[in-house]
């Protein structure tokens, strides 16, 4: 089996609602780097509680994609 790269085919665009607190926004791209690229990164809203950003993710693959989207919902139930 081949190893894919991530690329812009599979780009999937993730839309964060995190706590507005310091270094919340850091930790999901942090986890994300490792195995996917980001390729944008847009604020969106935010108030006194909730800080929304789109992220773009370039993924290897649509299953890949599924996997980091589930990566990344569980990392933000466990911070």
């Amino acid at each position: 089996m081949t190893n894919l790269t991530p690329n812009s085919s599979f780009s999937v665009t993730l839309r964060l609602q995190i706590p507005n607190r310091v270094g919340m926004l850091q930790r999901s791209p942090k986890l994300l780097l490792p195995v996917a690229v980001i390729s944008y990164n847009r604020f969106d809203e935010q108030t006194r509680q909730v800080s929304i950003r789109d992220l773009n993710v370039d993924a290897a693959s649509t299953e890949h994609a599924r996997q980091l989207c589930k990566l990344l919902k569980l990392s933000l139930i466990l911070n």
